[in-house]
């Protein structure tokens, strides 16, 4: 039914005016992608989107904590598009980096890394402008998660103060906090900088987030955060 529907989409005759790119209807978008994945014409970082996205926990602030992140993230840059644009430039950015987000929350809620991301150009980009492409996903991805944690520390520190009962102690566990992501940020920050948690297929315009030290500090954050609080 795709097919057929894809099939009966006006295309350019000798009379029109030359058209540089076409946007592929959503829907067709799909069949495409299966067909190609059906005959081995995309990497196998291409042929499959995770979208499920089962109802998140929250830290104590609220924000978003994990989701079960077991399926493999990819993100196809530009795959709507024939040419590498600003605009689904930006698009594929936003998505990337909220899946690589969604994989340091689900680490530091749960201790250990549960999911994957990988970034595909569907059109051609210089190798250059990949690496800034990673980079850039990888920085704002920890930028995000780094702004729950200090919220998250921040409403600790209140709780802390706003308690008689509670002593000193909790009051420099949740310091203690503070510090500890401060750390995870200053490296999470320059591993980004310097792409070294990242694989890539050049031939393919692939490539594959891998964790590194600071996903697994992130861990350890999360782990120690639970015993300090009586959580988990």
């Amino acid at each position: 039914m795709f097919f057929r529907r894809c099939a009966k989409l006006p295309q350019p005759g000798p009379a029109d005016p030359p058209v540089r790119r076409r946007r592929i209807r959503g829907g067709c978008r799909l069949a495409f992608i299966a067909l190609a994945g059906a005959y081995g014409l995309l990497p196998s970082s291409a042929e499959a989107e995770a979208r499920y996205a089962p109802p998140p926990a929250l830290l104590a602030t609220g924000n978003v904590a994990a989701i079960p992140a077991a399926l493999t993230f990819t993100v196809s840059v530009c795959l709507d598009d024939f040419e590498y644009s600003i605009a689904c430039r930006q698009r594929s950015s936003l998505e990337a980096a909220h899946r690589l987000e969604q994989i340091y929350l689900d680490d530091y809620a749960t201790g250990s890394p549960a999911g994957s991301l990988r970034i595909w150009f569907a059109v051609k980009a210089e190798p250059s402008e990949q690496t800034n492409f990673l980079r850039e996903i990888e920085n704002r991805a920890v930028e995000a998660v780094f702004r729950k944690l200090r919220e998250d520390a921040a409403h600790r520190i209140a709780a802390a103060a706003a308690s008689a009962a509670s002593g000193g102690g909790a009051a420099d566990a949740a310091r203690e906090f503070t510090q500890d992501i401060q750390r995870w940020h200053d490296e999470a920050s320059f591993e980004a900088r310097t792409g070294i948690n990242w694989s890539h297929d050049w031939r393919a315009r692939s490539h594959s987030y891998k964790p590194g030290q600071a996903l697994r500090d992130l861990a350890r954050i999360g782990n120690r955060n639970k015993q300090n609080t009586g959580g988990g």
